[in-house]
C-alpha cells in the first residue's frame, strides 16, 4: 500500500504548489520513501508514514494561475 502511495504522488512538481504546502509535502514523501526501503521499519512506521503522506498528498495546494486573483494579501 505504501508503494502505491508514492506511486501515485511520484511526479508531482513543486512548481505547481504552494510552497508550504509543497514543503509539508515533500517532508512526508522523503519519509515515506525511507521507510518503504528500510527493511527494518514496523508495521507501525509503515502506517504513520502512509497517514502523514496522505495528509500532506490532500493538502497541498495548487498555486493559481489565473492573472485575475486579487487574493494575493496585498
Amino acid at each position: 500500500k505504501l508503494y502505491a502511495l508514492l506511486e501515485q504522488y511520484d511526479g508531482y512538481q513543486a512548481a505547481d504548489y504552494t510552497s508550504d504546502s509543497w514543503a509539508a509535502f515533500k517532508a512526508a514523501y522523503e519519509t515515506a520513501k525511507a521507510v518503504y526501503m528500510n527493511e527494518q521499519a514496523t508495521q507501525d512506521d509503515v502506517d504513520k508514514a502512509m497517514a502523514s503522506l496522505e495528509a500532506t498528498g490532500k493538502a497541498l495546494d495548487k498555486v493559481s494561475t489565473d492573472k485575475t486573483d486579487s487574493s494575493s494579501g496585498e
